[in-house]
């Protein structure tokens, strides 16, 4: 009986120049991971569009290495739903910094602390006062960035909305195109979305054709 070790060799062995030039790829990434953790780059006065870039960087290594493992391991179907979050970062990273990246940088980490406002606001008995406040805080700094005016359908007039996500009103898509990665959204993102979502076109058996 064939054990997870050896359908692991035997898939390395059947794609190991693919494997070979990945391995290369995580060796570089490891030895940028520990310049920047000896470096202190997310210590404090450091631009925003550095510390986006590299909590960005962190969290697209950890996905780069999920998807290797699930590889190696014959899920390569699974690693699809890891490798649409990757391809997610890859554009998000290159749109802010297409243009006006301290503000877009800002934006992005600033969502921290929307999002910790939040859970205080639904259970605040769980934080101490000293929390409530560092976040109260940090919060009146950072919301006016998550704003943005739409037209009532009803009266034609603008009205103030408040974004449910860091980087709304912009979609994914839009982003991709504004930073010139159309194809990596169409011909990426898109169809992985399917497998994502569990797509019945991805799911259900798939009609024969011969081809």
């Amino acid at each position: 009986m064939s054990t997870r070790a050896d359908l692991r060799s035997k898939i390395y062995d059947e794609f190991e120049e693919i494997f070979d030039s990945t391995n290369e790829l995580v060796r570089v990434a490891q030895g940028m991971m520990t310049e920047m953790n000896q470096k202190g780059i997310l210590k404090a006065g450091i631009q925003s569009h550095e510390k986006a870039s590299a909590i960005l960087f962190r969290e697209a290594y950890s996905r780069f290495l999920a998807v290797k493992l699930l590889c190696e391991d014959g899920m390569g179907d699974t690693s699809l739903i890891v490798l649409r979050s990757q391809l997610n970062l890859y554009i998000m990273f290159h749109w802010i910094l297409k243009k006006q990246k301290e503000a877009r940088a800002k934006r992005y980490i600033g969502w921290y602390w929307k999002t910790w406002k939040g859970k205080i606001d639904q259970a605040p008995s769980d934080y101490d006062a000293a929390w409530k406040r560092e976040v109260r805080k940090k919060h009146n700094a950072i919301r006016h960035l998550y704003t943005y005016k739409v037209r009532d359908k009803a009266t034609g007039k603008l009205k103030r909305k408040w974004a449910k996500y860091w980087h709304e009103p912009l979609t994914i898509e839009r982003m991709a195109q504004d930073a010139g990665l159309e194809r990596h959204y169409e011909d990426g993102y898109r169809p992985l979305s399917r497998v994502e979502h569990v797509d019945p076109t991805h799911v259900l058996p798939k009609r024969q054709t011969g081809n």
